[in-house]
C-alpha cells in the first residue's frame, strides 16, 4: 500500500541505478568541491565502469560538469537551479521575505538577501520598497554576484577562517566594476576584518556605480552565516537620510530573522 508520499516495502522500491547517482552528487561538498572519476569510484565503493557511465550521465543531463583545465568534476548549473527553485519551501526565504520587505518600507531602500555558492553570491530575494526608491539595480533573483566587491560577500569572508578566506579572494578575478572598485586583495582582506569585528558592513559604489549598501549577516541554529543581505540606495539619496536609523532598522532585521532560525545573538 502507498500513504503520502513515503512508499512502504523496506526499500523494495528503490531504484539502484538512481541510489548510485544520488550517491554520486552527495560527495561533492566544502571539502570536495572537485574529484576525478577515480576519487568519485573510491569514495563511492561503485565500480570505475558503474562510475563512468553514472557522471557521463550526470554531465548530459547538466548535473555535473568537467574542469576543462584539471578534468574534474564538480556540480553543474542544473543542481544550483534546483536548489533556487527549492529555495521557496526553505524556512529561510519564508522568514526573511516579511522582515526584509517592512525593511524596505521603513527605509524606502531595495532590499536584497543573497546566499554563498563556491566563490560567488546566488541572489535569493530581491524586495523593492512600496516607495522611495527610483532606480532598479541591474542584480535579479537566481543571478550571481562577485564576493570580494559586495558587502554581502565580504560578510562571507569575515565569517570564514582568515586562511580560507584569502584562498577563496585569491581564486577571484579582480574586475573594474566601477571607479571605486578596489583591487587590492590586501586592502579587501582588511575590510574584511572590520567587518567581523562590526558584524555588518557598508560598501560605495564598488559593485554599481552611485550606489551604497548597508549589509548584515544572517546565521543559523549553528552560528554558521547561511545568507546576507544588503539595503541599498542612490548615494545622494542616502547622504540625505538617517545611517544610523538605516543601520539599526537592518541590524533589527539580521537579529529576528536569524533569532527564528535558532541562532543565539549575543550582543
Amino acid at each position: 500500500m502507498y500513504r503520502g508520499n513515503k512508499p512502504e516495502g523496506n526499500g523494495r522500491y528503490a531504484i539502484t541505478s538512481v541510489q548510485n547517482a544520488l550517491k554520486v552528487l552527495k560527495l561533492f561538498d566544502a571539502q570536495n568541491v572537485q574529484l576525478s572519476l577515480i576519487e568519485i569510484s573510491k569514495l563511492s565503493g561503485i565500480s570505475k565502469s558503474t562510475t563512468l557511465r553514472i557522471v557521463f550521465t550526470l554531465v548530459q543531463e547538466g548535473f555535473l560538469k568537467q574542469d576543462e583545465t584539471s578534468k574534474k568534476y564538480e556540480l553543474g548549473i542544473e543542481i544550483v537551479r534546483m536548489g533556487l527553485s527549492a529555495f521557496d519551501s526553505l524556512d529561510l526565504n519564508r522568514i526573511a521575505s516579511a522582515r526584509l520587505k517592512k525593511l524596505a518600507d521603513e527605509t524606502g531602500l531595495i532590499v536584497q538577501m543573497a546566499i554563498l555558492n563556491k566563490n560567488e553570491l546566488i541572489l535569493t530575494l530581491k524586495i523593492l520598497p512600496k516607495v522611495g526608491f527610483s532606480r532598479a539595480l541591474s542584480s535579479h533573483i537566481g543571478g550571481s554576484m562577485p564576493i570580494w566587491c559586495t558587502g554581502i560577500g565580504r560578510l562571507f569572508l569575515a565569517n570564514m577562517k582568515e586562511e580560507k578566506a584569502r584562498e577563496i579572494l585569491n581564486s577571484c578575478e579582480l574586475k573594474q566594476y566601477t571607479p571605486n572598485t578596489i583591487l587590492d586583495r590586501d586592502e579587501i582582506m582588511r575590510l574584511v576584518k572590520t567587518a567581523a569585528k562590526e558584524k555588518s558592513i557598508i560598501t560605495s559604489s564598488e559593485h554599481e556605480n552611485g550606489i551604497i549598501s548597508i549589509c548584515y549577516p544572517i546565521y543559523d541554529h549553528t552560528n554558521k552565516m547561511i545568507a546576507g543581505f544588503s539595503a541599498s540606495g542612490i548615494r545622494e539619496v542616502i547622504a540625505d537620510m538617517d545611517i544610523n536609523k538605516i543601520k539599526d532598522a537592518a541590524k533589527k532585521a539580521s537579529e529576528d530573522i536569524s533569532n527564528e532560525l535558532g541562532h543565539n545573538i549575543v550582543s
